[in-house]
């Protein structure tokens, strides 16, 4: 791990364990992901909620077939009192503008080395997310449930991507 590259890990313990639904304890891998578990385990709209409980098979770019582990599924309560459920993807920023705008990274004008490796691996990023998340809204369709990917920016936010 580069000097650069800090990661923010940890366990959250739920203090309102009645509403988790999982094994515990809840590893989380990110300070986002921590302030969500918080958020949606104080939240009094929120019923029940788990950390990684749900498994969606994908087709990613090398043809083969991998599990998409959901970060989050929840189930709130809405304004007219109705039980809505929910699959919350937690991404940066900047992983989630690409996807959801459907535009690919762009060729760097410059091709150095570094230049291509960032490349390709942006779209291999770019590539997997897709295919995730794809098949993550097929899913939420078939199952009466809503998809939504929150960022550090747009916040929490239970309205469908």
């Amino acid at each position: 791990m580069s000097k650069n590259s800090a990661t923010y890990h940890g366990v959250y313990t739920p203090e309102f364990p009645e509403k988790y639904i999982g094994s515990k304890p809840i590893h989380y891998r990110s300070s986002w992901e921590s302030n969500v578990a918080y958020f949606l385990d104080h939240n009094q709209n929120v019923v029940r909620w788990g950390y990684e409980i749900i498994e969606i098979p994908y087709v990613s770019f090398d043809g083969r077939v991998h599990k998409y582990i959901m970060d989050f599924y929840a189930e709130i309560v809405t304004t007219n009192q109705s039980i809505q459920k929910f699959l919350i993807e937690v991404k940066p920023e900047g992983n989630l503008n690409s996807v959801l705008a459907q535009k690919p990274p762009v060729r760097p004008k410059k091709r150095t080395p570094k230049s291509i490796r960032n490349f390709i691996y942006e779209s291999k990023t770019y590539l997997q997310n897709r295919a995730k998340w794809q098949s993550a809204k097929a899913f939420c369709h078939s199952n009466g449930l809503k998809f939504v990917v929150w960022t550090e920016k747009n916040g929490f936010n239970f309205t469908a991507s």
